[in-house]
C-alpha cells in the first residue's frame, strides 16, 4: 500500500489535509508536528530553509521502510504575474535553491494533466514583484528536495503548489492560507494518485 508523506511549511496549509484524510496528532513524535493516519504521515516544517533542516531529518530518519513511499511538498507559492494565476495548482518540474544554485529536476507522471512549472526556493519572501523569477518562489522546496534524497529515489518526490499571490504581498495577514489549500484541494488529492 501506498504511503504518502506530506510535508508543508504551515499550519494552515496543513489543517485541509488533516481534516481530509482524518489525520491525528502522532504523541509518540512530541517534539514534531506530526499528524498520521495509516496511509498518511504530514509534517509541519516551519517557514524557511532552517526550520526544514532542523525537522525534516530527524522525521524521516525515524522512518523504517521507505518501500512504497512518495513525499509531497505541498504548499503555496508566489508566482510570475504573467504566467500564473492566483490560486491555481501547480506541479513542480525543476526546482533551484537560489543561493546554493542547486537544481533537481522532478519526475512528472506520464498521465499528468496539471501545469508544470519551474520553482525557485529563495532564503526571504518576495515582496516587491517578481523582478529575477520567472516562475514560481518558495522558501522550502529546494532543502526539502535536498533532504529528502538521502532517503528516497527522486522520483518519489513530488513538489506541489498553489499559488498565493504574485511576489507583492507584504502584508500576509490578508491572506487565508487555508481556504487557498482548500479550494484546489480535490485536484492536488487527484495529482497525489498520479504517484501510486
Amino acid at each position: 500500500m501506498l504511503k504518502r508523506l506530506i510535508i508543508t511549511a504551515l499550519p494552515d496549509e496543513a489543517r485541509p489535509f488533516i481534516d481530509r484524510f482524518k489525520l491525528a496528532s502522532d504523541e509518540n513524535q512530541s517534539d514534531l508536528r506530526v499528524f498520521n493516519n495509516e496511509t498518511c504521515s504530514l509534517l509541519i516544517t516551519g517557514i524557511g530553509g532552517s526550520r526544514v533542516k532542523s525537522v525534516l531529518p530527524v522525521f524521516l530518519k525515524r522512518i523504517s521502510d521507505f518501500d512504497n513511499i512518495v513525499l509531497f511538498n505541498v504548499g503555496i507559492a508566489g508566482g510570475h504575474p504573467d504566467k500564473t494565476e492566483i490560486g491555481e495548482v501547480y506541479l513542480v518540474n525543476k526546482v533551484t535553491n537560489d543561493e546554493t544554485v542547486d537544481k533537481y529536476s522532478l519526475t512528472i507522471p506520464a498521465k499528468n494533466e496539471f501545469d508544470m512549472m519551474a520553482l525557485t526556493t529563495v532564503a526571504k519572501g518576495i515582496t516587491a514583484g517578481h523582478v529575477g523569477y520567472e516562475s514560481l518562489v518558495d522558501m522550502e522546496a529546494a532543502i526539502i528536495t535536498a533532504t529528502a534524497i538521502s532517503y528516497l529515489n527522486i522520483d518519489k518526490i513530488a513538489v506541489i503548489k498553489v499559488v498565493s499571490d504574485h511576489m507583492d504581498i507584504a502584508d500576509w495577514s490578508s491572506v487565508n492560507v487555508c481556504e487557498i489549500i482548500k479550494s484546489k484541494l480535490d485536484s492536488i488529492c487527484t495529482l497525489m494518485e498520479l504517484y501510486a
